[in-house]
């Protein structure tokens, strides 16, 4: 909230949740009246009736300059962010005017008022609201050039003051000086009621704003403001704030897009009246700057490197070491890449280069190879040698249940080869030097009706018989 002081030469601005108002450092102020905002330059814009000009600076005093000047009693003010256009009144020249931000193209857009006073922009309809407490008082309107201009209440009026916009009842609501009350209309005028006359309490309002459900005033009786809060415009109670601020006067606040502080973890800077970007703190982004910021874990990394002690994740600020894993001297060589709170992304300190392997290390490596090969086929001829020194021990092998016989007579002869599997080779029976062996058959089916016949004719000579 910003408030002037018309005898005390001095602008004020407070938050709107605590009304603790604190005079802004500014330079050349005589008799302030109307005060605004740019929500997107972060100017104050004030007009002094006694200086007859239109100026503006930062909050913080620096770029003070004179906007418009020549001016005759510039009563009223409103700056419109969305545009980049300021509209005030002149009780004086009896005009309403409006240039742009930078002090160029300055024209009237109404010059036959009586006393005008206060000006607003409503942004749902785009018009002008005004208020003239002359020989007629009325409160008129009219398109933001000056056209179609209208008288929308021209009864039971004083001096009609300070006017502002209800966004949430989407209603004008303005203070009458003369009347000593605070009243609201539809937007045309109509559905007009009272939310506060001296029935409540003293009170002289002279400027007056609305805020979420809460209506604040400037009022000369309290040397301060009052404050009426409620909803649906109920006001069930009311209160006041004693600032003893001399005639507090023009009084307006300001709602923009930062207003709800929408930056968790940052500053927030309104570009347009509804939008705004946030400058985030080291280690958050975001639009809102609500999310932490991690780098993963490094990839894409040479053969010839690795991370030491790596992690899945890594905080802003936090290092990882990349190491070469080829060094043959006992130093190691690395490099450290550090986690970028902003970005997310790895700043490399330096691009690490691994040493080559030297020539005596390669011909060491290639010993080593060769060693281990000579050792595996030394094992494969051992392994091979066993195997054929066990397959010529075993016994021959019985395909049938008969018991195993014992045959001590040395090496077989050569089996006949029109001998097929249903018959066994047998080189005698129990007279080793007998001159002949016999083939016995081992197929049951046939052994009654082929016996003769076989044993006659598969009997043969040992090798030195003459027979």
């Amino acid at each position: 909230m910003f408030l002037t002081s018309l005898s005390g030469g001095s602008i004020y601005v407070s938050h709107a949740n605590t009304l603790d108002f604190r005079k802004l450092p500014l330079l050349f102020v005589e008799s302030p009246v109307a005060v605004g905002y740019d929500v997107i330059g972060q100017d104050v814009y004030w007009t002094d009736v006694e200086r007859k000009v239109l100026s503006a600076a930062q909050m913080d005093g620096s770029n003070q300059r004179i906007v418009a000047q020549g001016l005759g009693v510039p009563d009223g003010l409103f700056v419109d962010s969305e545009n980049r256009l300021i509209f005030w009144t002149d009780a004086e020249l009896k005009t309403i005017e409006t240039i742009e931000f930078d002090g160029s193209n300055q024209r009237v857009l109404i010059n036959d008022l009586d006393m005008p006073r206060a000006i607003i922009v409503v942004p749902t309809n785009d018009k002008l609201y005004w208020t003239d407490w002359g020989t007629t008082p009325d409160i008129e309107m009219s398109n933001r050039d000056g056209s179609d201009r209208q008288v929308i209440i021209d009864t039971e009026l004083g001096w009609p003051n300070g006017i502002t916009y209800d966004s949430k009842g989407n209603r004008l609501i303005w203070c009458d000086a003369l009347l000593d009350k605070i009243e609201t209309s539809a937007l045309d005028g109509s559905l007009r009621k009272t939310l506060l006359d001296v029935t409540h309490g003293v009170l002289h309002p002279f400027g007056v704003v609305v805020y979420e459900g809460t209506l604040v005033w400037s009022d000369w009786i309290l040397q301060g403001v009052g404050v009426m809060e409620g909803q649906n415009h109920t006001w069930p109670s009311l209160y006041t704030r004693i600032g003893i601020i001399e005639q507090p006067s023009g009084f307006c606040i300001v709602v923009d897009a930062c207003s709800a502080g929408p930056c968790k973890f940052g500053t927030c800077h309104p570009f347009k009246v509804s939008n705004y970007e946030c400058h985030c703190m080291t280690g958050y982004i975001g639009k809102n700057c609500d999310t932490k910021v991690t780098c993963d874990s490094p990839t894409g990394l040479s053969s010839d490197t690795y991370i030491a002690d790596p992690k899945d994740s890594y905080s802003p600020g936090e290092n990882v070491v990349i190491v070469c894993n080829s060094s043959t001297t006992n130093e190691t060589v690395q490099t450290t890449w550090t986690c970028n709170g902003t970005t997310g992304e790895w700043d490399i300190s330096e691009d690490l280069k691994c040493p080559e392997l030297s020539t005596s290390s390669i011909a060491l490596t290639l010993e080593i190879f060769a060693a281990l090969a000579a050792l595996v086929l030394v094992a494969v001829v051992i392994f091979g040698i066993c195997t054929c020194m066990t397959q010529r021990d075993q016994s021959p092998v019985n395909n049938r249940t008969t018991p195993k016989q014992v045959d001590d007579r040395g090496p077989l002869p050569c089996v006949p080869s029109d001998i097929n599997e249903d018959y066994h080779y047998y080189s005698g029976l129990t007279n080793p030097t007998s001159d002949h062996g016999h083939i016995y058959m081992t197929s049951l089916a046939d052994y009654n009706t082929q016996q003769d016949t076989f044993d006659s004719r598969y009997s043969y000579l040992r090798p030195n018989s003459t027979a």
